[in-house]
This record gives structure tokens, C-alpha cells and sequence, in this order.
């Protein structure tokens, strides 16, 4: 399960939270239904469904805050069902330097995991990283990993250069001290690809760009692997809103759709 919550954190950050290279992030609370599809079965599991509920508000002078609600209901070979719930609050600087989660792990309603966390990084120096619940730990962070802001925000900047491929180190915190390599194909820019979802009642979307973003995540040191530990895709708008996402486990797929979008005020810098 812990494949599913990473990308969510700075997952569901990870797709969550992007911003154009030169703007603020729009401020938004987003809703996507999952479902499980292309499911092998020797894997254990029957079938996934499930409700992402995520929101973003701040500003690039006192940083970024999200929250996200996360729940899966899954079939398990052996006939078993299981109601996972994760929910996390985190907040990430505006430069991308300093994060802050916390996050607790429900399954069948009882309380499995809680972990409380602090990183920063440090131009030219290594970086590091806090876990001061379930257990005290502190480690350090590569040279050159980012946070999911930062690394989403040079994402995008790629995009807009017509790059078709970025490489990235990304910490989200989401799975203790694990650090990715994150490889991203980047398709041409769309415009109006809105129709159909919520997104098209929305102005200033109707006519803006969007790129289809394809990524595998690499444990980090084991970046010569020829197969990633887990896949990604999903579209993003030049706003930061994402919709057509998909996590690819191997065994499954999970597909999520766009199915309520709100945008929310703008908080300007003092």
C-alpha cells in the first residue's frame, strides 16, 4: 500500500503540486473517483476503488499548504475486503527548501501508521530530513533531490521549453528515507482539452495549455534498474490542475478521474 500513498504526498503531490515556472500556483480543492483496471490477479488483489479529496492554498512568500484525504476499498483474492484511509496535511516554502507532513494511515478504520516529519535542503550541501514520529531518526538527502514543488515546478518549466523528457531527484517523505530518480515524458501542449470534466466550467482553463506527463520512479541508489518501481501519468494544466491521472503498481492500474474542481481564492503576498 505504501506504493499508492507515496505519490500522493508531495503525490499526490507528486501530481498534485505544480506550478508554472513563473507564476503562483492556483489555489484549488480537487475530487477524483479511482478504479482498478487491467488487474493481475496473481498479484492477491480482485479489484480497487476508491475517493482522492485534495486542496492546495497559499503563495510563493509563506509557502504552500495541501491536505488530502485518500480512500481505497479493496477486494482481495481470498474474498477479503479492506477499507484503507490516509490522511495528510504538509507544507512546503515557497523556494522549494523547507517541508513539513504529517500523516496517518487508517486501514479498516484503526489507526496503523502516523508519521510526523521536517527536511531541508541546502544549496551545494547535502540536505536533511527529521522523522520525529513513530521514532526519532534523522539522514541525509543527495545533492541535487528536491521537494515535489520544486521538482514539479522544473517539470513544467521543461514543458514550456518543449522538452520532452526531465530528470529529476525527488523526496517526498512519504516512504521514511527512500529517494527517487524520477524520469518524465513530457507529450506536445494541448489546448482545450477540458471537455467533459469540471475543469471546463472554469474560465480561464478552457483555452489553456495542457501536457500528458509519463513518469517511472527509481529508488535511489538503484537508478540502473531497467524497470521502475512504480509508474505514473496524468495531464496537467499550466494552473496546476491535474486530471486523466493513473498509477501503475505492475499488477494494477489505478485510474482516476476528475469528477468536482473548485477554485479557490488566490492569497497574495503581503
Amino acid at each position: 500500500m505504501t506504493m499508492v500513498f507515496r505519490f500522493l504526498p508531495a503525490a499526490a503531490l507528486t501530481f498534485c503540486l505544480v506550478s508554472h515556472a513563473q507564476a503562483d500556483l492556483a489555489p484549488h480543492r480537487a475530487i477524483y473517483d479511482l478504479k482498478s483496471e487491467n488487474v493481475d490477479k496473481r498479484g492477491g488483489i480482485l479489484s480497487v476503488e476508491g475517493r482522492l479529496a485534495y486542496e492546495v492554498t497559499g503563495n510563493n512568500c509563506e509557502g504552500w499548504s495541501t491536505n488530502y484525504r485518500f480512500v481505497n476499498r479493496y477486494v482481495r483474492a481470498e474474498g477479503v475486503t479492506q477499507l484503507t484511509d490516509t490522511q495528510l496535511a504538509a507544507w512546503e516554502s515557497g523556494p522549494g527548501d523547507e517541508m513539513q507532513i504529517s500523516q496517518k494511515q487508517f486501514v479498516d478504520q484503526s489507526l496503523q501508521d502516523e508519521v510526523n516529519l521536517s527536511a531541508k535542503l541546502t544549496a551545494g550541501k547535502e540536505g536533511a530530513s527529521r522523522i520525529t514520529k513513530p521514532s526519532e531518526k534523522t539522514f541525509v538527502l543527495p545533492l541535487e533531490t528536491q521537494f515535489p514543488l520544486a521538482q514539479q515546478k522544473q517539470l513544467l518549466k521543461s514543458a514550456t521549453e518543449k522538452k520532452q523528457r526531465h530528470v529529476s531527484l525527488l523526496y517526498d517523505g512519504s516512504d521514511a528515507e527512500k529517494v527517487f530518480q524520477v524520469v518524465s515524458l513530457i507529450g506536445e501542449a494541448k489546448l482545450g482539452r477540458v471537455a467533459g470534466t469540471p475543469a471546463a466550467n472554469v474560465a480561464e482553463m478552457k483555452n489553456m495549455p495542457s501536457w500528458s506527463v509519463s513518469a517511472g520512479y527509481y529508488e535511489v541508489p538503484d537508478t540502473k534498474a531497467d524497470i521502475p518501481n512504480y509508474q505514473t501519468s496524468f495531464v496537467v494544466f499550466e494552473n496546476g490542475v491535474t486530471s486523466e491521472v493513473a498509477f501503475d503498481y505492475g499488477t494494477y492500474v489505478l485510474r482516476g478521474k476528475l469528477t468536482k474542481l473548485d477554485m479557490l481564492p488566490v492569497q497574495k503576498c503581503e
